[in-house]
């Protein structure tokens, strides 16, 4: 009985120095809103550029709610995550320079800690557009946790709860696909990670080591036969 809670003891050491390093990963839910002082036009979902010849529109695409069931689950290696699927069209008879600044209000819904945050991600839809095609593409990412003091960075940090979770715009993930004009739609990404994923911190893994040489000196001990 006496070597029994002994073990019990000792594994109950192991278990408080290694606890809370391990992890099973991010589970959540995004869902996307654009962002009214970017889209400024008609009813807040569009953006309208006058030209020579005519005009063109950024429409910022339908509400995104990831996923429809279930929820987005993100490891260390992270996923890539399309938060919005913009479209563009063009009355513009000759093809003229456009460049569109977006705002997209991205809210994440950590399933683990039940623990809600919003992330702004802005950037840039630009070059060439007519009514008969275009030449536009996506570019200049970047993301600020709404209401942090921090400047817009990439990757941002953002806590949820006891959860961390970084997110990339433009380093880690595609900076996406521009819609073309007049019917494509394009797709704009982040990537979300867990940045602590199943990685003890070193010193907790030093602690174990320590920890298992003192257990096995205890049993050691504890097993001699005594003269």
């Amino acid at each position: 009985m006496r070597l029994k809670s002994f073990f019990t003891m000792a594994a109950a050491a192991v278990t408080l120095v290694v606890g809370g390093t391990a992890r099973a990963g991010l589970d959540f839910t995004v869902s996307t809103a654009p962002d009214p002082s970017y889209f400024t036009s008609g009813d807040g979902t569009s953006i309208v550029k006058v030209g020579e010849t005519g005009t063109t529109t950024l429409n910022a695409g339908p509400p995104v709610n990831l996923p429809d069931s279930g929820r987005l689950s993100a490891d260390l290696s992270g996923i890539d995550v399309n938060f919005a699927f913009p479209t563009v069209s063009s009355t513009l008879s000759s093809p003229e320079s456009v460049s569109f600044t977006y705002g997209y209000n991205l809210t994440i819904h950590d399933l683990n800690t039940d623990t809600i945050g919003t992330v702004l991600v802005t950037g840039t839809i630009g070059g060439t557009a007519s009514a008969s095609g275009s030449t536009l593409t996506a570019f200049g990412f970047s993301a600020k946790v709404t209401g942090s003091s921090a400047d817009a960075n990439d990757p941002i940090l953002m806590h949820l709860g006891q959860d961390l979770f970084t997110i990339a715009i433009s380093s880690n993930a595609s900076t996406g696909t521009a819609p073309n004009v007049n019917g494509g739609i394009g797709s704009l990404v982040v990537h979300i990670a867990d940045p602590i994923f199943a990685v003890p911190e070193p010193t907790s893994i030093a602690l174990l080591g320590l920890g298992g040489l003192g257990v096995f000196g205890l049993l050691r001990r504890r097993l001699a036969p005594r003269g």
